[in-house]
């Protein structure tokens, strides 16, 4: 009877039970044979246990193990059975003929690569035996005298987290064996058999012990990542990782149905050596993964992009990252490319730390303090000057937004001038008194004042909408599409919502003017900018359970998705608030991993996000999540 190597069910020993006597008779006998009657080995050299026959073609390992002290002979599968049929076997199957051959030649194993491809049927092998996977690419069979009684077949016994190159996963498979795994017990417990197979072999003894310490420190990181993001998360369903195993990433929704993933894998550090170590670098690495499929697609045009330099503008249709030390790089996506469909627009000069927000054609905007007047920027990628307009009277303004592809808006706050210092006492004429001149001629100053400015960057014209004193320029302006009126959010600390009458074309082409004030009176000159009725929108605060931080609108303004803190820093929920209802409900809840970076999908369902969470040594890692926004 015999047992397939897919089910790996060992062959247990047959026969009726030998009596005491029969065994010493027989102990004797054989006593008798080895020393007088056998050929040397089973069927030929004594097997020794730093042979190794290596069966597969050009095999990187092979190499490798001779310079750890290793003897290989490297041979193809019909190569090794040929040569075995040469030695005496009449074996039908090339596996048995190539172990034959091993057999007598005294080659202590026999490491079959590509193990998972060979159909190595059905054979006895010992208990101790292992399954051969589709992840293996090698199999080590023992042969002859440490064939008995019988086959022992290795493989590499840990998960595969991480990349581990050829030689580490055969000296793993390899040290399973009884007679290599003797060498591992320390050098003072050494076995007088083991002693002189541990000083043949010992570089490849401490690489397994290297790579020992880097498998903990894998298994450790996998199993951190697994109770902080998977077991930890509280929603129901539960978001979706796009990372596998120990990859860290970020990833963000294109407007073409993909997610851009900036991958960092773990790399092994000197995998040669007893140095060995398993490090994740900032060498990431940019894939696309279609949101329907799951299918990855390698994007080396958005390797330059770096997890922490990168913005994502226009429903995922354009992208900002950093470029050196005083650049930006556009980049546009086509949304009816799938896959990676980035292309760079060119780049533009970072001014200030100011980066803008980008249009779905790649012109960026942003605001900047020139010569103490703030103006708007819009930069065409590569062309050496940005066209600019004036936000008149600003003495403080928040990051501009596009409103469409030829209009943007900003908070804009005027504040007065501090009061100059009072002025010297004059005496009067008949020195009874004392008065201060500048009294005589002092002027109500402007009010502070905070408003909406919203610029047609075709001609400069600007209007301007009276806000409340809560909103000033370090709000968060957010554009929400709506399909009628032209409705712009405002956040800080609280979120507002403006909703005007008209589309922003028809708000430009006939604008609801204040008569009373015809433009805001900071504002030096007329015909700059108009002044806009208070009752031109409806103002409203938005209710909901949290404080919106990362906020981030599905294309078709139906629901607004943001970060919301319940309490410390890595207690940042996602949750939605959806317009229609008012109701807010959260999609992803985790006390231990802080969830940001909302992007949404041009489905308007899925929503792409990721967690960063500790680990250990008080680092931080980061994966990417997808969650739905469709109940159960």
């Amino acid at each position: 009877m015999t047992e397939s190597l897919a089910n790996m069910q060992a062959v247990k020993p047959k026969g009726p039970k030998i009596f005491i006597g029969l065994l010493g008779l027989a102990a004797a006998s054989g006593v008798a044979w080895f020393f007088l009657g056998r050929a040397p080995g089973p069927v030929g050299e004594p097997e020794d246990p730093s042979k190794i026959l290596l069966v597969g073609e050009d095999d990187p390992a092979a190499p490798m193990l001779e310079q750890m002290g290793f003897e290989v002979e490297q041979r193809t599968m019909a190569d090794a059975a040929s040569q075995g049929r040469s030695a005496g076997s009449s074996a039908q199957s090339d596996i048995d003929a190539a172990l034959h051959y091993a057999d007598s030649s005294g080659y202590g194993y026999v490491a079959f690569a590509n193990a998972s491809s060979v159909d190595f049927g059905a054979r006895e092998v010992s208990p101790e035996s292992s399954a051969v996977s589709a992840h293996h690419r090698y199999a080590v069979f023992s042969v002859g005298d440490l064939a008995t009684p019988a086959t022992t077949v290795t493989v590499d016994p840990n998960e595969p987290l991480y990349e581990v190159p050829p030689h580490a996963e055969l000296v793993r498979a390899l040290f399973e064996q009884e007679k290599l795994a003797a060498t591992l017990v320390g050098e003072n417990n050494l076995s007088i058999e083991a002693q002189p197979l541990f000083e043949r072999i010992r570089p490849a003894v401490e690489l397994k012990g290297a790579f020992g310490m880097v498998e903990q420190k894998a298994v450790s990181a996998a199993k951190r990542m697994r109770e902080y993001v998977i077991d930890a998360e509280e929603a129901d369903p539960k978001p979706t990782l796009l990372t596998e195993d120990l990859e860290r990433a970020h990833g963000y929704a294109l407007a073409n149905g993909s997610v851009l993933l900036l991958l960092d894998a773990p790399i092994l550090q000197d995998p040669a050596t007893s140095k060995v170590r398993l490090e994740w670098t900032s060498d990431t690495r940019a894939w696309t993964v279609d949101l329907a499929s799951g299918e990855r697609t390698r994007c080396e045009a958005a390797d330059r992009i770096r997890p922490d330099s990168v913005e994502v503008h226009a429903n995922g249709a354009t992208l900002l990252s950093r470029w050196g030390d005083d650049e930006l790089m556009v980049f546009t996506v086509d949304p009816k490319t799938p896959g990676c469909a980035l292309k760079t627009a060119g780049t533009i000069a970072e001014r200030a730390g100011r980066w803008g927000q980008a249009n779905a054609s790649g012109r960026v905007v942003r605001a900047v303090l020139d010569e103490q007047e703030y103006v708007a920027e819009l930069h065409t990628p590569d062309e050496p000057h940005p066209v600019t307009w004036s936000l008149s009277g600003c003495t403080k303004v928040s990051r501009p937004i596009w409103l469409s592809e030829t209009h943007i808006a900003t908070a804009c706050e005027y504040r007065p001038p501090d009061p100059p210092p009072p002025s010297a006492l004059v005496e009067d004429p008949d020195g009874e008194d004392s008065v201060d001149a500048a009294e005589e001629d002092a002027v109500e100053p402007t009010p502070q004042q905070w408003w909406i400015y919203m610029v047609d960057t075709t001609d400069g014209t600007t209007l301007a909408y009276p806000v409340p004193q809560e909103f000033g320029y370090n709000s968060t302006l957010t554009y929400r599409p709506t399909g009628g009126g032209l409705v712009i959010l405002a956040e800080r600390g609280s979120l507002h919502s403006y909703t005007f009458a008209l589309d922003t074309a028809a708000l430009f082409a006939t604008p609801p003017a204040d008569p009373q004030r015809t433009k805001p009176a900071f504002v030096e000159g007329e015909g700059i900018v108009t002044a806009l009725l208070p009752t031109a929108a409806k103002a409203e605060e938005l209710e909901f359970e949290g404080s919106p931080g990362e906020v981030a609108v599905t294309p078709d303004g139906s629901a607004l998705v943001f970060g919301a803190d319940r309490s410390g820093e890595f207690d940042r929920n996602l949750a939605v608030f959806d317009f229609a209802t008012g109701r807010t409900r959260r999609i992803a809840i985790n006390e231990w991993a802080r969830h940001g970076d909302p992007t949404i999908g041009p489905d308007g369902r899925t929503v792409v996000f990721n967690s960063t969470y500790s680990t250990p040594g008080y680092g931080r890692a980061t994966v990417a999540q997808t969650v739905s926004l469709e109940r159960p």
